[in-house]
């Protein structure tokens, strides 16, 4: 099933070395960079509105198709084209309760007999939502960037053509080929065997090298003779709802529920969670449950059941989780209140330590104290004593400066006396002299 080479092409980087090859045959390998990794990892580190062209062709899931398609959106220049693959049919063209059922139940290809085409839901809606009507050519689509709104493209195909290693490639390429009618079947080959395609099914369905029963609608056999008997035992009733789902062969995905994915295995559905990776099931998928735990497979006989297994699966991981991290704060908790205990006790020690020393310094420091005071009362006691012994001699001495105080008071009193007499002595000369100028005066 090419699918499933392709998976594991990937694996051993044979599509990698494929592309190099590709690169180098058009001689443009120095203009590419290459970066390896998922979408979601490498576009949000793009910078902004820097690319002319964007070419999309990956997961055909709706979320993932919408995330591509809005990143792009982010990394387009105006004036820039967007395109991608698988977009058989747009969302006009297929009713809106049919399509949403089917990106609903994650089904990556629907072949559907009212509308007598096959199509991917996710892209189809995808695409409807972020772009709205884009131009169309066999699945291919592309659209140009303003810088306000999405247009329409028209590009001139005619002057387009495909490398020459390409072309030779598609043409060694082995394709079904038609070789009987069974009631309302096409019987075509493949390189792999034989299958019978109903005759209102798009022969894309042939091309995409599916190797799993559809009943009423497709069959797949190594031999020609096993093909014919499956034919003939074929109900022939027409299928419910007008339309079938189809699953890529590669990982029979039915579907995805939470972190798991859904995959048909024989009469079971095998829910794997996706953390786990890439797993091989074996014929009894029971081991996986004994290697991996009932939290990461769950198995169930039908899609509805399985989706409750798996919801039940989520409560107990869930529970599981809240009693680890209940258990894990516990034991956080423990710790913390050991180190504080520890921490308390140390404190109290400490402050035992300091408060001895506390105490033996304060003793210390008042017999200190009381040492010093008594030095400095016997001091003041001895200075008292000399003291007294000073106190007639100040007197004597206070007496004496009286004394003298006295004697300074008489003797410039008796002076200010003499004084004043000689005054009062030349007062009678003056007025004499007065009269006689007075009299000169008037003669």
């Amino acid at each position: 099933m090419h699918y499933r080479r392709m998976n594991a092409a990937c694996v051993d980087d044979a599509i990698f070395r494929l592309f190099h090859h590709n690169l180098r045959a058009e001689g443009v390998d120095g203009f590419v960079k290459v970066l390896r990794g998922t979408s979601r990892q490498q576009l949000p580190s793009l910078p902004v509105a820097s690319y002319d062209l964007i070419y999309i062709d990956g997961s055909h899931q709706f979320a993932d198709v919408l995330f591509d398609l809005s990143e792009a959106r982010r990394l387009l220049k105006p004036g820039g084209i967007l395109c991608g693959d698988d977009l058989e049919l747009q969302s006009e063209e297929v009713p809106a309760d049919e399509l949403d059922q089917m990106v609903a139940e994650n089904c990556d290809y629907v072949s559907s007999s009212k509308l007598g085409s096959g199509y991917h839901p996710g892209v189809t809606k995808a695409v409807a939502l972020e772009l709205g009507r884009v131009s169309v050519w066999d699945g291919f689509w592309a659209t140009t960037w303003d810088g306000a709104v999405f247009r329409p493209v028209e590009p001139d195909l005619p002057v387009a053509s495909l490398p020459l290693h390409i072309q030779r490639a598609l043409e060694l390429a082995e394709k079904p080929t038609h070789i009987e009618t069974l009631d309302d079947f096409r019987v075509l080959t493949t390189r792999d065997g034989f299958i019978a395609l109903r005759s209102d099914q798009s022969i894309e369905i042939a091309n995409s090298d599916l190797q799993v029963d559809i009943e009423g609608v497709f069959y797949f056999d190594a031999t020609l003779e096993g093909l014919r008997g499956k034919v003939a035992s074929q109900a022939t009733s027409p299928q419910e709802a007008g339309f079938v789902r189809v699953v890529r062969p590669e990982t029979l995905l039915v579907g995805s529920h939470r972190e798991f994915n859904l995959v048909q295995h024989r009469d079971l559905i095998v829910c794997l969670d996706r953390a786990l990776g890439p797993i091989d099931i074996p014929a009894d998928p029971g081991g996986l449950v004994r290697q991996f735990g009932s939290d990461k497979i769950v198995i169930a006989t039908d899609v509805a059941l399985a989706r409750d297994l798996i919801d039940q699966a989520y409560l107990v991981r869930k529970v599981r989780a809240q009693n680890e991290g209940l258990r894990s704060s516990l034991i956080r908790a423990m710790a913390d209140f050991k180190a504080l205990s520890d921490e308390f006790a140390q404190r109290t020690k400490d402050i035992e330590n300091f408060s001895a020393l506390l105490s033996n310094s304060a003793l210390s420091a008042r017999s200190d104290a009381f040492n010093a005071l008594e030095t400095h009362s016997a001091k003041l006691a001895a200075n008292h004593e000399g003291q007294q012994t000073h106190v007639p001699e100040l007197e004597r001495r206070n007496n004496a400066i009286d004394v003298a105080a006295r004697r300074l008071r008489d003797h410039f009193s008796s002076e200010l006396d003499l004084l004043d007499r000689r005054l009062r002595s030349l007062e009678a000369p003056s007025n004499l002299i007065g009269r006689f100028f007075k009299s000169r005066v008037r003669r």
